[in-house]
């Protein structure tokens, strides 16, 4: 088999990732992208093209006139490729390539683009068309078993697979960092990650106000829409920022120095509460219990692993409340919990998907 894959953000990790992980099996694999006008972090090991560029802001319906003709263009180039399976990356992408071909593909999806539509209407109309496009692909990836859920209920089709964001094997050749000790009167709580939400932000200034005695850090980039927001909890001694880290590289450092990380996102948005961040894996990693957004779905599976709390990040009085209630005893059980999982358990390992693959030249 040959796939096709189609990209909709070169700078995306995980698509580089995932096509990756089908050159070192050995599959014969083309590789086309769009750019988000952004630095690529990491250079992929593959053959990589450009087939068109946009920023962040460039209007949604000029962004799709682009990507139709270059998904348009991209079909033209491999119309002899007879056996060659298209893997697309996002509902953009698969939308804009189910209107021009009827050739056989694979869709994965890590986001519910549409969910963040302002209208009803629109939302309506794209979840049917995303549907659509899930029950007529050969197979469908998703990277939380909670979008799933949002789309069939518990009855979803035989034709979708899991692939959550777990680490990379390679953090485990990086050298361990010995791990500071757990002190109940004086926690260390961090974000890592891009900051970007209010409920971060709220998070954070609730344990500033009411807990001078912890702690809370920032390892990552603060979004440019969001700076205002952050740059005001500078005003507190006890929140600090350390910019920009290396992953997986700087991991090791900045979870040895952390009693509790935070992963609430703002529950506004079907997106968020449905999907599975990549912070429950690096959680269950370094044995750091997480604190989570209730009401959502990774909520449940943090209860349901006993590796963490759940809270509404925007209600002050439960967030002072969860922190008061914060115990050594308690927060060393967690990390058992973690502990007991395994660190494998939290790495990428996808042989489960590559046997499905492989069953795809007998359909």
């Amino acid at each position: 088999m040959k796939f096709v894959f189609i990209i909709n953000s070169a700078q995306n990790q995980r698509c580089i990732k995932r096509v990756n992980e089908f050159v070192e099996r050995g599959y014969d694999v083309e590789a086309y992208a769009f750019s988000r006008c952004t630095e690529m972090r990491n250079k992929p090991n593959f053959d990589l093209r450009i087939i068109g560029e946009f920023a962040n802001k460039t209007p949604y319906f000029a962004r799709l006139n682009l990507m139709l003709k270059a998904i348009r263009q991209v079909l033209t180039s491999t119309r002899h490729d007879k056996e060659a399976i298209y893997y697309l990356f996002g509902l953009d992408i698969a939308m804009l390539f189910r209107f021009l071909s009827r050739k056989p593909y694979l869709f994965e999806e890590s986001d519910l683009m549409h969910t963040y539509m302002h209208k009803k209407l629109a939302r309506d109309v794209m979840e049917r068309i995303d549907k659509y496009i899930i029950r007529k692909s050969r197979l469908t990836v998703f990277t939380s078993e909670g979008f799933a859920r949002y789309h069939f209920g518990d009855a979803y089709p035989a034709n979708i697979c899991f692939i959550p964001n777990r680490l990379s094997p390679a953090v485990a050749d990086i050298p361990a960092a010995a791990r500071q000790p757990l002190n109940q009167e004086h926690l260390r709580f961090a974000f890592v990650g891009g900051a970007r939400f209010e409920s971060v932000a709220r998070f954070a200034e609730s344990v500033a106000k009411h807990f001078p005695q912890h702690e809370f850090h920032f390892f990552g980039h603060v979004d440019v829409n969001y700076q205002k927001r952050y740059d005001a909890l500078r005003q507190y001694p006890n929140v600090f920022f350390h910019g920009p880290f290396r992953n997986p590289d700087d991991l090791p450092r900045i979870y040895a120095q952390t009693d509790l990380v935070l992963s609430t996102y703002d529950v506004k948005f079907d997106n968020v509460r449905y999907a599975e961040p990549n912070k429950l894996y690096e959680a269950v990693y370094f044995e750091v219990p997480i604190i989570v957004s209730s009401g959502t779905f990774l909520a449940e599976r943090v209860s349901e692993l006993g590796i963490g709390y759940a809270v509404d990040p925007l209600d002050e009085r439960a967030v002072v409340g969860l922190v008061s209630s914060l115990s050594a005893a308690d927060i060393e059980r967690k990390q058992a919990a973690a502990r007991a999982l395994g660190k494998e358990w939290a790495q990428n390992r996808n042989d489960a998907f590559f046997e499905r693959i492989a069953q795809l030249d007998e359909v």
